[in-house]
Formats: structure tokens, sequence, C-alpha cells
């Protein structure tokens, strides 16, 4: 068989080769993603910010020669084309706005707002104490997927005093349980 070949999609190596070889990709594109102010790249997703001076046909011309020059390749680059960072722009689940340092990552208030009542209602239906902690994973994992966004301390805040109302109220119930047994 002639070509090029790859690996199994799903296997176990397949996701660290496929890290090794955009990671090679990105230091062989070093030159033209030198024109980011900002570089924000996950898995095979790669975003950044630029000025409004850039030539954005050049930097796109570049980047996608690089891409399918590539000895692993030819790598298909997918551009979606600038957007103004003034209006909020979604990326890897984030939003993204201009801010004093650059930009700001966020989530929009009613997507916290959802999240926040999701595993609120999850751990008030909790029965065991094995439930309550698989919540609680979920939080941890929830922020760290979102560690970007600022709201997330926000969110574990939130979460945690209701958690502690919650065993609080329990705890009470079960002390009134206790104290009107015969």
């Amino acid at each position: 068989m002639k070509g090029q070949r790859g690996l199994v999609q799903g296997l176990a190596s397949s996701s660290l080769v496929a890290e090794m070889v955009l990671a090679d990709v990105l230091n062989r594109a070093a030159d033209p993603l030198g024109q980011f102010t900002t570089l924000i790249t996950y898995s095979d997703n790669v975003g950044g910010l630029i000025s409004s001076e850039t030539d954005e046909e050049a930097l796109a011309t570049a980047l996608k020669r690089v891409f399918q020059t590539h000895p692993a390749g030819p790598l298909h680059l997918k551009i979606d084309g600038p957007r103004d960072i003034s209006l909020p722009s979604k990326f890897l689940g984030y939003w993204f706005v201009r801010a004093d340092d650059g930009a700001r990552a966020f989530l929009p208030d009613y997507v916290w707002e959802l999240k926040e009542q999701e595993l609120m209602t999850r751990f008030a239906d909790a029965v065991s104490m094995q439930d309550m902690l698989a919540v609680c994973r979920q939080v941890q994992s929830y922020c760290a997927a979102y560690h970007l966004a600022a709201e997330t301390n926000l969110l574990v805040q939130r979460l945690c005093a209701f958690m502690r109302e919650e065993l609080a109220y329990r705890e009470r119930l079960r002390s009134i349980q206790v104290f009107t047994q015969p």
C-alpha cells in the first residue's frame, strides 16, 4: 500500500501522536504564529488574537501552507475568519471579548445559571454520600474545563454554600427523626 498511514482513531496512543504532530506543525509555523498577540490551542483547535493592522489573508495563506506541506500531511486547516473582538466571539465553548489586558474568557450568565441549577438539583436529589461526592466531582470537572472564565470561582462559592446548607438541613432532619423515635 503506497502513501502515508496513521493510527486507528480512538486508540489510546492516537491522541498523544496527534498532539505531537500538532506541536511540530505549530513549531514550523512559528513565523506566521508570531503575528498573534494571544494564541489559544487545544488538541487540534487553534485560535488567536491579531491586531487590526495584520494582513489576515497573508496570515491565513502562510498558516495553510505550513499545514499543507507538513510531512504528516497534507493537513487541512479550516479558518473561520477574523471576528471583531469588541463583540463576543465563541471558541472552544468559551466566549471571548476584549479586555484591558487583551481578551477575557467568559460564559454567558444563562449558561452558569443552568449549570448551577442542574448541579444543585443533583446534589439535593443525592441519596448517598457517594452520590454527593459524584456531584462534587462534576463541579470540579466543570470548573476545570472552564478555568479561564473568572465566573468559575463564583459558581464554586455558590455551590459550596448550597451544599453546606443542604447538609445542615439533612442533619437537622436526622436529629429530629432520632429525637421523635420511641
